[in-house]
Protein backbone atom coordinates (compact mmCIF):
# COMPACT_ATOMS: atom_id res chain seq x y z
CA UNK A 1 0.00 0.00 0.00
CA UNK A 2 1.46 3.40 -1.18
CA UNK A 3 0.11 6.24 1.02
CA UNK A 4 0.38 9.47 -1.36
CA UNK A 5 -0.90 12.55 0.40
CA UNK A 6 -0.06 16.37 0.41
CA UNK A 7 -0.81 18.60 3.33
CA UNK A 8 -3.41 19.41 5.04
CA UNK A 9 -3.40 23.03 4.89
CA UNK A 10 -3.18 25.34 7.73
CA UNK A 11 -3.43 21.81 10.26
CA UNK A 12 -1.04 18.98 9.13
CA UNK A 13 2.58 18.24 7.26
CA UNK A 14 2.11 15.82 4.45
CA UNK A 15 4.38 13.72 6.09
CA UNK A 16 2.82 13.92 9.16
CA UNK A 17 -0.49 12.69 7.64
CA UNK A 18 1.11 9.82 5.30
CA UNK A 19 2.81 8.58 8.44
CA UNK A 20 -0.17 8.41 10.43
CA UNK A 21 -2.70 6.59 7.75
CA UNK A 22 0.13 4.38 7.57
CA UNK A 23 0.27 3.42 11.02
CA UNK A 24 -3.41 3.03 10.73
CA UNK A 25 -3.26 0.45 7.82
CA UNK A 26 -0.26 -1.58 9.79
CA UNK A 27 -2.48 -1.72 13.06
CA UNK A 28 -5.05 -3.59 10.88
CA UNK A 29 -2.18 -5.67 9.12
CA UNK A 30 -1.64 -4.64 5.97
CA UNK A 31 2.05 -3.25 4.97
CA UNK A 32 1.51 0.56 3.88
CA UNK A 33 4.41 3.01 2.30
CA UNK A 34 4.41 7.10 3.19
CA UNK A 35 4.94 9.39 0.19
CA UNK A 36 4.75 13.14 1.30
CA UNK A 37 3.40 15.00 -1.75
CA UNK A 38 3.37 18.97 -1.90
CA UNK A 39 2.51 21.32 -5.10
CA UNK A 40 4.99 23.78 -4.71
CA UNK A 41 3.95 25.03 -1.43
CA UNK A 42 4.80 24.37 2.17
CA UNK A 43 6.43 20.52 2.44
CA UNK A 44 7.81 20.58 -1.23
CA UNK A 45 11.29 20.74 -0.19
CA UNK A 46 10.03 17.64 2.22
CA UNK A 47 8.87 15.42 -0.46
CA UNK A 48 11.41 16.25 -2.89
CA UNK A 49 14.41 14.96 -0.31
CA UNK A 50 12.86 12.04 1.28
CA UNK A 51 15.60 9.34 1.28
CA UNK A 52 17.53 11.91 -0.46
CA UNK A 53 20.85 12.98 1.28
CA UNK A 54 20.89 16.73 1.63
CA UNK A 55 21.84 19.92 3.32
CA UNK A 56 19.80 22.72 4.87
CA UNK A 57 21.17 26.37 4.74
CA UNK A 58 19.43 28.76 6.67
CA UNK A 59 19.82 32.70 6.96
CA UNK A 60 17.70 35.63 8.23
CA UNK A 61 15.44 37.18 5.40
CA UNK A 62 12.53 39.17 5.24
CA UNK A 63 8.83 37.50 6.02
CA UNK A 64 5.85 39.53 3.25
CA UNK A 65 5.92 42.55 5.61
CA UNK A 66 9.58 42.92 5.84
CA UNK A 67 10.45 41.93 8.93
CA UNK A 68 13.47 39.47 9.79
CA UNK A 69 13.10 35.40 9.52
CA UNK A 70 14.60 32.56 9.85
CA UNK A 71 14.14 30.99 6.63
CA UNK A 72 16.86 29.01 4.11
CA UNK A 73 17.40 26.84 0.81
CA UNK A 74 18.28 22.88 0.93
CA UNK A 75 21.61 21.55 -1.39
CA UNK A 76 21.28 17.87 -2.92
CA UNK A 77 23.50 16.21 -5.24
CA UNK A 78 26.51 16.95 -3.44
CA UNK A 79 25.00 21.27 -3.77
CA UNK A 80 24.99 21.02 -7.56
CA UNK A 81 21.05 21.75 -7.10
CA UNK A 82 19.58 24.09 -4.63
CA UNK A 83 15.46 24.07 -3.68
CA UNK A 84 13.86 26.95 -2.46
CA UNK A 85 10.62 27.08 -1.01
CA UNK A 86 9.25 30.44 -1.45
CA UNK A 87 6.38 29.93 1.31
CA UNK A 88 9.62 29.68 3.36
CA UNK A 89 10.05 33.39 3.38
CA UNK A 90 6.87 34.42 2.07
CA UNK A 91 4.05 32.52 2.74
CA UNK A 92 0.92 33.08 3.64
CA UNK A 93 1.18 30.94 6.80
CA UNK A 94 3.59 33.15 8.06
CA UNK A 95 0.76 35.71 8.75
CA UNK A 96 -2.00 36.15 10.70
CA UNK A 97 -5.06 37.05 9.43
CA UNK A 98 -5.61 40.81 10.17
CA UNK A 99 -1.74 41.01 8.69
CA UNK A 100 -3.13 39.39 5.12
CA UNK A 101 -2.65 42.26 2.41
CA UNK A 102 -1.49 41.79 -0.96
CA UNK A 103 -1.60 45.49 -1.57
CA UNK A 104 1.72 45.46 1.16
CA UNK A 105 2.94 42.05 0.74
CA UNK A 106 6.35 41.83 -0.83
CA UNK A 107 8.31 38.54 -2.38
CA UNK A 108 11.38 40.59 -1.47
CA UNK A 109 12.19 37.35 0.65
CA UNK A 110 12.12 34.98 -1.82
CA UNK A 111 14.31 36.90 -4.26
CA UNK A 112 16.98 36.89 -1.19
CA UNK A 113 16.74 32.88 -1.03
CA UNK A 114 17.10 32.17 -4.33
CA UNK A 115 19.95 34.95 -4.98
CA UNK A 116 21.68 32.91 -1.69
CA UNK A 117 21.28 29.79 -3.25
CA UNK A 118 22.38 30.64 -6.42
CA UNK A 119 25.29 32.07 -4.97
CA UNK A 120 25.78 28.53 -3.21
CA UNK A 121 27.52 27.25 -6.27
CA UNK A 122 24.44 25.50 -7.58
CA UNK A 123 24.43 24.88 -10.73
CA UNK A 124 20.63 24.05 -11.01
CA UNK A 125 18.19 26.11 -8.53
CA UNK A 126 14.50 24.37 -8.55
CA UNK A 127 12.09 27.30 -6.97
CA UNK A 128 9.26 26.01 -5.67
CA UNK A 129 5.75 28.40 -5.82
CA UNK A 130 2.99 28.37 -3.94
CA UNK A 131 1.14 29.23 -0.81
CA UNK A 132 2.55 32.85 -0.90
CA UNK A 133 1.23 36.07 0.72
CA UNK A 134 1.87 37.94 -1.77
CA UNK A 135 0.37 39.70 -5.44
CA UNK A 136 3.16 41.68 -6.44
CA UNK A 137 4.20 40.65 -9.75
CA UNK A 138 7.65 39.58 -8.31
CA UNK A 139 8.71 43.11 -8.34
CA UNK A 140 10.35 42.79 -4.31
CA UNK A 141 11.59 39.41 -5.35
CA UNK A 142 13.30 40.55 -8.82
CA UNK A 143 14.74 43.71 -6.80
CA UNK A 144 16.15 41.58 -3.79
CA UNK A 145 17.99 39.47 -6.53
CA UNK A 146 19.51 42.62 -8.17
CA UNK A 147 20.85 43.96 -4.80
CA UNK A 148 22.51 40.61 -3.51
CA UNK A 149 24.05 40.55 -7.19
CA UNK A 150 22.35 38.09 -8.99
CA UNK A 151 21.69 33.90 -9.08
CA UNK A 152 25.66 33.49 -10.42
CA UNK A 153 25.61 31.54 -13.30
CA UNK A 154 22.79 28.62 -11.93
CA UNK A 155 19.55 27.74 -13.55
CA UNK A 156 16.30 28.75 -12.60
CA UNK A 157 13.76 25.82 -12.83
CA UNK A 158 9.78 26.67 -11.70
CA UNK A 159 8.33 24.30 -9.52
CA UNK A 160 4.27 25.47 -9.24
CA UNK A 161 0.96 23.28 -9.65
CA UNK A 162 -1.00 25.98 -11.32
CA UNK A 163 -1.77 26.94 -14.84
CA UNK A 164 -2.81 30.72 -13.97
CA UNK A 165 -2.10 33.18 -16.86
CA UNK A 166 -0.79 37.03 -15.46
CA UNK A 167 -3.82 38.25 -15.61
CA UNK A 168 -5.76 35.45 -12.92
CA UNK A 169 -3.25 36.13 -10.89
CA UNK A 170 -5.49 38.73 -9.05
CA UNK A 171 -8.71 37.66 -8.83
CA UNK A 172 -7.94 34.29 -8.69
CA UNK A 173 -5.44 34.18 -5.56
CA UNK A 174 -6.05 37.91 -4.33
CA UNK A 175 -9.34 36.99 -2.21
CA UNK A 176 -7.42 34.34 -0.46
CA UNK A 177 -4.89 36.23 0.44
CA UNK A 178 -6.99 39.15 2.17
CA UNK A 179 -7.88 41.49 -0.87
CA UNK A 180 -11.54 42.54 -1.38
CA UNK A 181 -12.83 43.39 -4.59
CA UNK A 182 -11.94 46.73 -5.17
CA UNK A 183 -7.83 45.40 -3.93
CA UNK A 184 -8.48 42.82 -6.33
CA UNK A 185 -9.50 45.48 -9.11
CA UNK A 186 -5.91 47.95 -8.20
CA UNK A 187 -3.77 44.63 -8.02
CA UNK A 188 -5.04 43.40 -11.52
CA UNK A 189 -4.15 47.28 -13.06
CA UNK A 190 -0.57 46.92 -11.46
CA UNK A 191 0.16 43.45 -12.68
CA UNK A 192 -1.24 44.91 -16.27
CA UNK A 193 1.17 48.17 -15.59
CA UNK A 194 4.38 46.03 -14.87
CA UNK A 195 3.23 43.40 -17.71
CA UNK A 196 4.18 47.11 -19.94
CA UNK A 197 7.76 47.23 -18.51
CA UNK A 198 9.23 43.51 -19.07
CA UNK A 199 10.99 42.13 -21.62
CA UNK A 200 8.69 39.42 -22.74
CA UNK A 201 4.92 39.90 -22.21
CA UNK A 202 3.54 37.49 -19.42
CA UNK A 203 -0.11 38.07 -20.44
CA UNK A 204 -2.41 35.15 -21.79
CA UNK A 205 0.51 32.49 -20.24
CA UNK A 206 0.27 30.27 -18.30
CA UNK A 207 1.68 29.29 -14.96
CA UNK A 208 2.98 33.19 -14.76
CA UNK A 209 0.37 34.08 -12.35
CA UNK A 210 1.76 31.82 -9.96
CA UNK A 211 2.30 33.04 -6.61
CA UNK A 212 1.12 36.65 -7.47
CA UNK A 213 3.40 36.89 -10.59
CA UNK A 214 6.47 35.39 -9.11
CA UNK A 215 6.75 33.08 -11.66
Amino acid sequence: MLVAVDAFKGTFAAADVAGWICEGFELGGRAAEPCPLADGGEGTIAALTQGVESERVTLTVSDPLGRPIEAGYTLIDGGATAIVETADAIGLVLLSEAERNPEVATSAGAGELIAAAGQSGAAEVLVCLGGSATVDAGIGLMSAINDAGGTGDSKLTVICDVRATWEQAAPLFGPQKGADPAAVERLGKELDAVADTLRKDPRGVMYTGAAGGVS
